[in-house]
């Protein structure tokens, strides 16, 4: 069957991916590449083979990004082969940091990149209703371990632009606020319920 790379480049919003059941390792794809019936894929980390189909294939979501999988992952899921076990999703929340004084510049791309070698989950630029950078953000790492490390070896780091980053752990994980398409559609469904209230009531 064919085999999906291994090295994953930074994914961008709006990227198409498929996912390994078998290690949850996560490979960009080209839906065009499967056809219209789909076509068997390889999964290089486990050797999991699996018919992918169009209708299964995954996108990113918004502030979400793929970057290549740790060493330290990787060498687990193949200690898991070599003792016979089947490789498991590794278990817990990504460990949540706060970044702060990144360039104003910075877009979510930038941020997961910066800390790409860290195994980032996740990463967010936090904007004003203007869309305009707010000069900090947060990323999601793969482990207690990875944060301790990007603490300790990016807190102090000077940027292109000579900022230097403010990184400690985020005590209080950062919920994203509604997005505009999010609020739009609360609001449509506030309407929705009022006009069948105000239905129902005039049927009483």
């Amino acid at each position: 069957g064919a085999e999906v790379e291994e090295e994953l480049e930074l994914a961008t919003e709006g990227e198409t991916f498929i996912k390994c059941s078998r290690c949850a390792s996560c490979f960009t794809i080209d839906v065009a590449s499967l056809g219209h019936k789909g076509r068997r894929v390889e999964c290089s980390v486990c050797g999991r083979g699996w018919f992918q189909t169009v209708d299964k294939v995954m996108t990113l979501r918004t502030n979400h990004a793929l970057r290549s999988a740790p060493k330290s992952r990787l060498e687990e899921i193949a200690r898991d082969l070599e003792m016979g076990y089947a490789p498991t999703e590794p278990m817990g929340a990504p460990v949540s940091l706060f970044v702060g004084n990144l360039p104003f510049s910075y877009l979510n791309a930038e941020l997961a990149e910066l800390f790409g070698e860290y195994g980032v989950v996740e990463a967010t630029v936090l904007r004003d209703q203007n869309q305009r950078s707010r000069g900090f953000g947060f990323v999601g790492l793969v482990d207690q371990a990875s944060a301790e490390r990007a603490i300790e070896e990016m807190d102090g780091f000077a940027t292109d632009g000579g900022r230097r980053l403010s990184v400690k752990k985020n005590d209080q994980p950062y919920t994203r606020p509604p997005s505009r398409r999010d609020r739009t559609q609360m609001r449509r469904r506030s309407e929705t319920r009022e006009a069948r209230d105000r239905e129902y009531q005039q049927h009483q």
